[in-house]
Formats: C-alpha cells, sequence, structure tokens
C-alpha cells in the first residue's frame, strides 16, 4: 500500500483502535547537500540535520533516512521531497514531490502574516 502525505492509519490493536503518532518528513535534496526535517502533529521541527553528499545522494539518504528511522521507528510517517536533485529521488523512492518555489509559498503564507498588503 502507497502512503501519500495526506493518509493517516490506524492498526488494531486487540480489537480497540489506537492510532500511531503522525510525523511529517521532508527532504531537500540539492547539488550539494541534503536536509532533512522531522515535523510532529502540530508542525513544530522535531528533528532536523544537513549533510554534504558529495555527489553521492543515494549514501547520503540512505545514511539521513536510518538515523532519522533510529529516532522515529514508533512513529507513521508522512512524506515530502524537494530540491534540485529531489525529482529523480522522489520518483525512485516512490515518494511525493514537491517544487522548491511551490513549498515556499505554502510555508510564506501559513507562518507569515503581511501587515500593510490588503
Amino acid at each position: 500500500m502507497r502512503e501519500n502525505a495526506k493518509s493517516i492509519y490506524m492498526i488494531v490493536n486487540r480489537k480497540r483502535w489506537s492510532m500511531k503518532e503522525i510525523l511529517h518528513v521532508g527532504f531537500d535534496v540539492g547539488s550539494t547537500t541534503i536536509k532533512i526535517v522531522v515535523l510532529d502533529k502540530n508542525e513544530k521541527i522535531i528533528y532536523s540535520k544537513y549533510k554534504r553528499h558529495f555527489s553521492d545522494i543515494k549514501s547520503s539518504i540512505k545514511e539521513l533516512i536510518e538515523e532519522a528511522y533510529n529516532e522515529f521507528s514508533e512513529s507513521y510517517i508522512t512524506f515530502k521531497v524537494s530540491g534540485s536533485g529531489g525529482l529523480a529521488v522522489s520518483e525512485r523512492l516512490d515518494l511525493p514531490f514537491i517544487q522548491e518555489v511551490i513549498a515556499c509559498s505554502l510555508a510564506v503564507e501559513k507562518f507569515i502574516q503581511y501587515k500593510g498588503m490588503e
């Protein structure tokens, strides 16, 4: 089953429904570095890291995923990938891609209040 950014998954545990914590993971795959950020349900940053990939994107992503997994293996996650190298990564890993300018525009709309621009 493919997970996407809007999916919420529940598990059955002895005839009771319980919901695991849902975290949101973002990758920014750039020309020289890869950044990962993990947000909690309130969209607060609870983990972030960057790594220079020295043109070895595959190994660098694997390392960052393993490190984050060690911290959050008990949670359900959603993913988004962005950046100049992000489209290839999202296709390879079957993860949703968001264009960088769109992601930045959404963040500005959500987190920055304009004054005098009515």
